[in-house]
């Protein structure tokens, strides 16, 4: 299959889940040429500044252009990222973001827990 070509450099930010093989941000990095996805955290990791730190650690990989594409609590850190740190970014797809009213899995962390601290 063809890798589709863009011009920015298409970061993708994976919710609490990170990366499973048949989510669509997954299929999505399987078809761009130009893309990087916020490597997984481990459970422990899964604080606001951790994944904020993240986030930066992958775009100061990228030049050029960028255009994020953040899913669920993906969407709630790039807000966090975008408070902290200045960067042009050409565009942003936040989608699904996390209703934060809403009973959370277990295994997940709490609302409060992304806070930024």
């Amino acid at each position: 299959m063809e890798k589709l070509q863009t011009t920015a450099t298409v970061l993708i930010v994976p919710g609490l889940r990170d990366h499973v093989a048949e989510h669509w941000q997954t299929l999505l990095a399987s078809r761009l040429a130009k893309v990087r996805s916020v490597p997984p955290l481990q459970v422990d990791g899964l604080c606001c500044n951790a994944r904020v730190e993240a986030i930066q650690r992958e775009l100061e990989q990228i030049d050029g252009p960028v255009l994020l594409v953040a899913h669920s609590a993906g969407v709630l850190m790039v807000a966090h990222w975008a408070a902290r740190y200045r960067r042009p970014i050409k565009g942003a797809l936040l989608a699904a973001p996390p209703d934060l009213d809403a009973d959370w899995p277990a295994h997940y962390p709490s609302p409060s827990s992304l806070a930024e601290k």
